[in-house]
């Protein structure tokens, strides 16, 4: 919603901004003034515009990487676990939220950091439980995983909303699946 709001607010500066040319360039006119000079100077306002409109291209762009790269990360990180490889790329993802995620998806991220050590957590003191059975054991390492997958969910639909604004999918259409074969 947000993003959208932005959007027709950078649309609305646009149509101003083009607006204010054209009257400029009526008075100018007006006041005979010559018409290289109004050509002139509507090309270096028009010069201006457009770098405006690359530096935010740049940065959506840029938006864009960093939260593909934690997309990938994330998933990597819940199906390989701590490999060297996996955690600098998911520490360089995490960083560059800090620079370009928007604060929802910062503390969203945040909550999926602090489910996903709870989850590992669980994980190892519940496969070290004498007193259960290996379902039960499976039945709750599922269920810490289940609640990491819906956060992860909601980071996922944070994130698309950011980058694509007229998305209609929201978390739960997402499924997550492991293409590696079956052991």
């Amino acid at each position: 919603m947000l993003n959208k709001l932005r959007t027709e607010i950078k649309q609305y500066e646009l149509i101003i901004i083009v607006v204010v040319l054209l009257i400029y360039a009526t008075v100018l006119l007006s006041f005979k003034i010559n018409l290289a000079v109004v050509t002139s100077v509507i090309g270096i306002i028009g010069l201006f515009i457009a770098f405006y409109l690359n530096i935010e291209q740049q940065r959506i762009n840029k938006k864009f990487d960093v939260y593909k790269e934690l997309n990938l990360g994330l998933r990597a990180f819940i199906k390989e676990g701590s490999k060297d490889e996996i955690v600098k790329e998911m520490e360089e993802a995490y960083y560059s939220t800090w620079l370009y995620g928007s604060d929802q998806a910062y503390l969203k991220l945040l909550d999926y950091i602090a489910q996903y050590i709870k989850w590992v957590r669980c994980k190892n003191e519940t496969r070290e439980r004498k007193d259960l059975s290996e379902s039960e054991k499976t039945n709750i390492i599922d269920s810490e995983k289940g609640i990491l997958n819906g956060i992860l969910a909601e980071l996922e639909e944070i994130m698309r909303k950011e980058i694509n604004s007229t998305t209609s999918l929201k978390g739960k259409d997402f499924k997550d699946y492991d293409f590696r074969p079956p052991k």
